[in-house]
């Protein structure tokens, strides 16, 4: 793969997670402007997040049929206009159900990415791609909060959206410039193989580890942002970003010439 073609791939990483998780230390001022109490509007983060668990899986069946580039270029188009929408939107319901589409997107931005990486990446440059990957999945959750709360802070919540309504038009205008991946060939797990993986006690465990981690993890993000309001500190959305400065440490730059990607920068 390029390196230009590369920066593109990772530029969309970024803007995917940022999408993902950009709202998060606005839900203060979310709740205030829609009228909406804590737990409704932690919403916005929890819709987006639920269809992650099975729709990649859906994603992959699709990718039998189309490619993964016109996927990539389609599914931004779509996430910039749900972008843009919210930009306008006064209705608490909408703003939910524009969070809701964009959950159900992502995953399809991320089998598709991952899926044109594994398709055009050089023999033996595999996992240093993935691990690039991994690293501007991490910077754009990070990114993602911290541009949102700096530009709501000076211009106000909606300009958020619509940064990055912008920011994800330019890079559905550069997935265009993409090479048209390899085609690749998929196996299509058999419902008894998956029933023969969930039966075995250690898989079970790691899967039930995985789920209450990642459970924690979300919800106590999501309760940060209103505790610091509670306490009176005084912080605007740019302070409650800054409190997520611990998040890129999830990557550590060795990971760009390990033997395998970091897991602890999976999100």
């Amino acid at each position: 793969m390029p390196r230009s073609h590369l920066a593109i791939v990772l530029y969309c990483a970024v803007l995917v997670f940022s999408a993902l998780y950009a709202p998060q230390p606005l839900l203060p001022v979310l709740a205030d402007a829609l009228g909406v109490s804590e737990a409704r509007a932690s919403l916005l983060i929890t819709v987006a997040l639920l269809p992650l668990a099975v729709a990649p899986v859906a994603y992959g069946f699709l990718l039998q049929r189309l490619s993964a580039r016109r996927l990539l270029v389609g599914a931004t188009w779509l996430l910039a206009l749900t972008q843009f929408a919210a930009f306008h939107v006064d209705d608490f319901q909408v703003l939910l159900a524009l969070r809701l589409a964009q959950g159900l997107i992502v995953p399809a931005l991320l089998t598709a990415l991952m899926t044109y990486i594994g398709a055009s990446a050089r023999p033996g440059q595999m996992q240093r791609t993935m691990a690039l990957y991994i690293a501007g999945s991490v910077m754009g959750g990070f990114l993602g909060r911290m541009v949102s709360g700096l530009i709501s802070t000076h211009l106000g919540w909606r300009w958020s959206f619509l940064g990055l309504a912008m920011a994800t038009a330019l890079c559905a205008l550069l997935l265009t410039r993409l090479q048209a991946d390899p085609p690749v060939r998929f196996q299509r797990p058999h419902p008894r193989v998956i029933l023969q993986v969930l039966r075995r006690p250690d898989h079970l465990r790691l899967y039930g580890v995985a789920f209450c981690a990642f459970g924690a993890f979300a919800s106590l993000l999501n309760f940060l942002p209103f505790r610091l309001v509670e306490l009176g500190t005084g912080l605007d959305e740019t302070g409650i970003a800054f409190m997520y400065a611990g998040y890129p440490w999830g990557w550590s730059p060795r990971c760009c010439r390990c033997a395998s990607p970091c897991p602890w920068g999976a999100r």
